[in-house]
This record gives structure tokens, C-alpha cells and sequence, in this order.
């Protein structure tokens, strides 16, 4: 197979890596180098326009801006779906381009929805949820509350018991650090005032704050096994709306 030493010598370019050599053609070039240069062709060649994109961002509160776990985000258009991890985070993949439609929901939470225009490639975003505890009726822990002249009851069997609007009790997570709690009650401007033997936490909350919002907040902040409003003193429903004519 090889060349006669009568022949003239050719000289063949041959690709090595990416500089060339010449040499007499009296061996056969290696396999490897061919497949070398196949490969730098290959990657010299002009790429296609892509013709998906993905969506990757994070998903917040619209109140304090922490990042909210296991909320479902779906682009409807292709039922894609990812669920937030604990930073919020999420990433929807092999999104045809165009203008899609994508939904966020979140226990004790409004429904997000809101239309995205998808470009080739990598897509972000990021979106804000808002607590139910903005409505007049919540149902929280299976309580029913309801809010009157800008104060929150509690309805149980035909009568309601007014919320205290200054404290709430929490039980926080064993698998939780004290450096989590403690920056978790600093962003929420609130204050320790007892612990029982239990682990309940009694919280003083700050004179503005919503304290129904507040429960929620702690219920969805993946640190506490529970938490809940306070109540004193008891009223008919029917004295209640006499109250309030």
C-alpha cells in the first residue's frame, strides 16, 4: 500500500490541532487527526436559528420580597411546568417563541397570570405574588376570619372573637438555626416576647402590620410547623353588626 520510491513526492496538508504540516506522503494521515479536522469544520459551520427559548427566574413575595418555595409556574402554551425551590427559583425549558401565557399559584396566595413574549434562548423573569390576607374573608389554620371596619374576627359557632392585633404565636421548625429565625423576625420588624416549654413563640408584631398578613407570611416561609392569630373576648354576630351600623 505504500507509494514507490520512483514516484515524486507529494505534499499533503494535513491538520494537526489546528496548524497544518507538510510532509512527503509516505504515511497514511492518523485517524485522529481526520477526526480533528472534521471536528473544527464541524464547529466552524454557521449554527441554525434556534427555534425555542426558556424561561428561568424567581418567584417573590409582593410584601417583603423573600423568595417563595413550592410555587408552581406553568407556560400554558406547552403545559410547561417547574415548582420554586427554596430560593424561589424556577426554569421552564423548550418554550416555543411567541407570546405565552404563564401561571403562578401558591397556596394562600392570589393566582398570578400574565403573558411573557418568548425569544430565542434564555428568557427571565422574575414575579410577585400577593397574600390573600388583603381580602375582607380569610380562611386560615381552618378558621373562618372575617374584617370589619378594619379590624379582624375570628367566626366560630354564631359568635366572633376580635383579633390581637399586636401578637401572634408561632412554633418555628426543630431542623431551623437560630441565625435563620433571628433574620427572618429582623425582616419582619418583629420582637420575641415569651417562649414556652412547648416552643410556642409569642411575637410582638409592629403597630402597622396586618396581622393575618403576618401569620401568613411565617405559614409560607418554610420555618414554622404553625402560627396563628391571637383572640379575646367574644361577640354575637348580631351585637357585632349592631356595632358596626
Amino acid at each position: 500500500m505504500g507509494i514507490s520510491e520512483n514516484e515524486p513526492a507529494r505534499h499533503i496538508p494535513r491538520v494537526v490541532l489546528g496548524w497544518y504540516m507538510n510532509k512527503p506522503a509516505r504515511r497514511y494521515i492518523p485517524l485522529l487527526q481526520v477526526t480533528v479536522a472534521l471536528l473544527l469544520t464541524t464547529c466552524q459551520e454557521p449554527t441554525s436559528k434556534s427555534t425555542v427559548g426558556s424561561l428561568t427566574g424567581v418567584v417573590r413575595d409582593q410584601n417583603s420580597g423573600w423568595p417563595i418555595a413550592e410555587a408552581e409556574v406553568q407556560a400554558l402554551a406547552h403545559l410547561v411546568t417547574d415548582t420554586t425551590d427554596s430560593l424561589g427559583a424556577f426554569s421552564l425549558d423548550s418554550l416555543g417563541l411567541g407570546i405565552d401565557t404563564v401561571v403562578v399559584t401558591k397556596e394562600r396566595y392570589h393566582t398570578l397570570m400574565v403573558s411573557i413574549d418568548v425569544t430565542p434562548g434564555p428568557n427571565e423573569a422574575i414575579f410577585f405574588l400577593d397574600l390573600i390576607c388583603h381580602d375582607d374573608t380569610l380562611v386560615v389554620n381552618d378558621r373562618l376570619y372575617i374584617k370589619a371596619n378594619g379590624q379582624w374576627y375570628q367566626v366560630e359557632q354564631g359568635s366572633k372573637f376580635q383579633v390581637n392585633n399586636s401578637v401572634i404565636t408561632v412554633k418555628f421548625r426543630e431542623d431551623v438555626s437560630p441565625e435563620q429565625i433571628a433574620s427572618f423576625n429582623a425582616s419582619k420588624e418583629v420582637q420575641v416576647l415569651r417562649t414556652n416549654i412547648l416552643g410556642f413563640v409569642d411575637l410582638q408584631i409592629p403597630g402597622d402590620a396586618d396581622p393575618l398578613c403576618m401569620v401568613l407570611e411565617y405559614l409560607n416561609s418554610g420555618l414554622v410547623e404553625s402560627a396563628e392569630a391571637n383572640t379575646f373576648g367574644s361577640y354575637t354576630i348580631q351585637q357585632a353588626a349592631s356595632n358596626n351600623a
